[in-house]
């Protein structure tokens, strides 16, 4: 027994070396990176050396000769060569069977493998592997590599996992302090999240005004998902007036072509004008086609017509866009009673514009301008072509009109047997006398509004210094027709001036203008107190109702719906849309059963892929 303590003080002794070469501190990765005067990767190893070992001095001489047999594959590593790594490792196991490599630098290898597998995951678009490898290797995750931190967020977002994603940039932005890296770290969340999620990171900012550089591309995001697909928000304020700035600054036109096209859809003529010419001079002789798409269209808001109309002219050849503005512009120097005489050289560029474009309108312009003028071979010809490029009712009785201005009445005869069938009213045409002949005395822009040629209209209202009540009132019923429900209401308050039936029309008009813009308060407002007659004072009501129930039932409020379409029944007959709307009314509201059997009466008397569903999703018939 007393021999126990003695052999086990021998034990010890006996295993001191094994204890020491257990924790010896494995300097060769640190000497590599001295010997290849990487001084940032000294300091790193330096640092993780001490934190593993406390006792550990550094060396005094780092470049010395260590012998070190892992010499040439460190080297290796460095470049990155994975796989040619694998090949020298093997190449020395079979020279020496018993080498192994170092614990540092099967570390170093296995996290730069798992490093590699997730980029190759990046780029396949495989965002579930990547969150993988990232969880597994939270190392990862840091501004050591910033690479890699983005490409773990963006597979976060990609995933739709945006929380985790805001998360994941928010620690870079709270941790990080290279300031480069930090606005690459905002921008990076813009491209995977939006504007509208990413906008939040902002308040990271380290210091005021940090991330002002970045404000114009929430601004350009906003503002390119309204053009787009028109939903969102407007852009924050102090984005849009950093992203104004930099607009007018440039160099490049980009910016402020954006911000032009983003006035003009709120209607802001002004503004899109100024922006549109910013870019045009920043541009200068290379200016892009939308650009100057963008000051024709600018120019004719604010009716400076003739001033538009040069600027289509002078760039009528940069695209086929551009042209068809020229044409449609240009369409009001042919307009007037009497017709004007217009000069040769612009008679030519027109007819060139519209021959490139096979432009229907234009032939139609063209055919008109020339039956006035009695010349019936060119009026024939226009007609002629623009019935080949895209029929219509106007051209084919402008063709009639020609033949039989030409005498040729068997031609007459022979257009109205080829087009009656699609436009019955040819058939009203007179052959022989005064009567055979275009109808005269009306103004140009009842003409072009009869002709259900809105744009042309709208052109010629813009082109005259001043309109009356009655000609208002006209322009009012094209820019309906152009679906600018807005610039309408506008046109019918001025013919609002007028007295009688143009006042009741033009009431009528700006109720139903209303109604189109989303102004539903203001259209039953403008109908009471201006529309008398019975059955317009019922649509406009009927429609009211109708936008009032929808909202109701979008906004989950089914008791209010129903009452709402209850009301607009006692005015005027249920539509199929709203008898449908009415039956999820029901079954919101538990009704299934009168839901179900609305459901199958609707589908019963005419089937739709709507009523189908609805059917359906009540259980069937």
């Amino acid at each position: 027994m007393p021999f126990k303590p003695l052999c086990l003080v021998f034990a010890l002794l006996a295993a001191t070396p094994a204890l020491a070469d257990a924790t010896k501190v494995d300097e060769r990765a640190l000497r590599y990176y001295a010997a290849h005067n990487d001084s940032e990767r000294v300091q790193a190893e330096i640092r993780r050396l001490q934190s593993l070992y406390p006792d550990w001095v550094v060396p005094t001489d780092l470049t010395g000769e260590t012998g070190d047999r892992e010499k040439d594959l460190w080297a290796i590593f460095a470049t990155g060569d994975m796989p040619a790594l694998e090949r020298a490792i093997a190449a020395l196991k079979v020279s020496d069977p018993g080498f192994t490599v170092s614990p540092d630098l099967a570390g170093k290898m296995a996290a730069r493998q798992a490093r590699d597998s997730l980029i190759a995951a990046s780029e396949a678009g495989d965002n579930a592997k990547v969150v993988a490898v990232g969880e597994a290797h939270p190392e990862f995750f840091g501004c050591a590599d910033l690479d890699v931190s983005w490409r773990v967020a963006a597979a976060y977002a990609g995933l739709a996992n945006q929380p985790a994603a805001l998360a994941a940039y928010g620690r870079l932005l709270d941790t990080c302090t290279d300031a480069p890296g930090r606005l690459a770290t905002v921008q990076k969340a813009i491209v995977s999240l939006g504007a509208v999620a990413g906008h939040g990171l902002l308040t990271h900012e380290k210091s005021p005004g940090e991330f002002d550089a970045l404000r114009p591309d929430f601004a350009r995001a906003a503002i390119s998902r309204q053009l787009t697909d028109k939903t969102g928000d407007d852009p924050d304020a102090a984005d849009l007036a950093v992203l104004v700035k930099a607009a007018e600054a440039g160099p490049k036109p980009d910016d402020a072509a954006l911000l032009g096209w983003w006035y003009r859809s709120r209607h802001q003529a002004d503004q899109a004008l100024a922006q549109f010419q910013t870019a045009a001079t920043l541009a200068g002789p290379d200016m892009a086609p939308k650009i100057a798409e963008g000051l024709v269209l600018s120019l004719a808001d604010l009716g400076r017509r003739a001033d538009a109309t040069r600027v289509a002219h002078d760039n009528r050849g940069r695209s086929d866009d551009l042209a068809r503005l020229y044409v449609g512009l240009a369409a009001s120097m042919f307009e007037g009673n009497p017709r004007p005489d217009v000069p040769q050289i612009l008679l030519d560029d027109y007819t060139a514009a519209v021959t490139r474009l096979a432009d229907p309108a234009g032939a139609e312009v063209l055919g008109w301008y020339f039956l006035d003028r009695k010349d019936a071979a060119a009026a024939g010809g226009w007609f002629g072509r623009g019935l080949d490029w895209k029929p219509s009712e106007s051209l084919a009785s402008g063709a009639v009109y020609a033949a039989l201005l030409a005498r040729d009445t068997a031609a007459a005869k022979a257009l109205v047997e080829r087009w009656h069938g699609d436009y019955p009213s040819l058939a009203a045409i007179r052959f022989g006398g005064p009567a055979a002949t275009k109808p005269a005395g009306k103004d140009a822009i009842i003409v072009a509004f009869e002709r259900r040629n809105y744009s042309g209209c709208v052109s010629l209202a813009i082109g005259r210094a001043k309109l009356g009540a009655d000609l208002s009132l006209i322009e009012g019923w094209c820019l309906m027709g152009l679906n600018r429900p807005v610039e309408a209401g506008l046109a019918f308050d001025r013919a609002m001036a007028g007295s009688g039936r143009i006042r009741e029309d033009a009431a009528y008009g700006k109720s139903l203008a209303a109604m189109a813009a989303g102004d539903v308060r203001g259209a039953v407002t403008t109908a009471m107190a201006g529309v008398n007659m019975p059955e317009r004072r019922a649509e406009i009501s009927a429609a009211a109702l109708a936008s009032e129930a929808k909202s109701r039932f979008d906004a989950r409020d089914y008791a209010g719906a129903l009452e709402a379409l209850r009301r607009r029944a006692a005015v005027v007959t249920e539509t199929s849309d709203l008898a449908l709307l009415r039956g999820w009314c029901l079954w919101h509201l538990g009704d299934r059963s009168g839901a179900r059997q609305l459901f199958i009466r609707l589908d019963d008397l005419l089937s739709t892929p709507a009523t189908r569903q609805a059917v359906a999703a009540a259980g069937g018939r």
